[in-house]
């Protein structure tokens, strides 16, 4: 989806930046092409770099990729550990599938919040 495709420019505007300012991550903006079921190209954004996690008293640089969907923030994003080449993701955990998807409730209960500022 490319910024102009979105249905909400504004909302995605906000969120984008305020990830990207963010000291937990350092993720960057990238469009992403890929191909539908009717061989159609379609471009979404993507906020790819690490997030900081702490682990067991170590931190931890995470890489991912946050995809945004035409309809955010409406509808929760895609989020996916990318793992490096000396990196493995463990079967056993429970917040991220063998093929990087983060599984969290955040991201199952997603909903928008929308807050009236109401000047006295």
């Amino acid at each position: 989806m490319s910024l102009l495709k979105c249905k909400h420019v504004d909302l995605v505007r906000r969120d984008i930046i305020q990830v990207i300012q963010s000291s937990q991550c350092s993720l960057v903006l990238k469009l992403v092409g890929y191909y539908t079921n009717e061989r159609n190209i379609r471009e979404y954004l993507c906020l790819y770099g690490t997030v900081v996690c702490q682990y067991k008293g170590n931190r931890y640089n995470i890489p991912i990729e946050i995809s945004l969907n035409e309809n955010h923030p409406f509808i929760s994003p895609f989020a996916y550990v990318k793992p490096t080449p000396n990196m493995f993701i463990s079967p056993n955990n429970p917040y991220v599938q063998p093929d990087g998807a983060i599984i969290l409730n955040y991201l199952k209960t997603w909903r928008h919040v929308i807050i009236y500022l109401i000047k006295k």
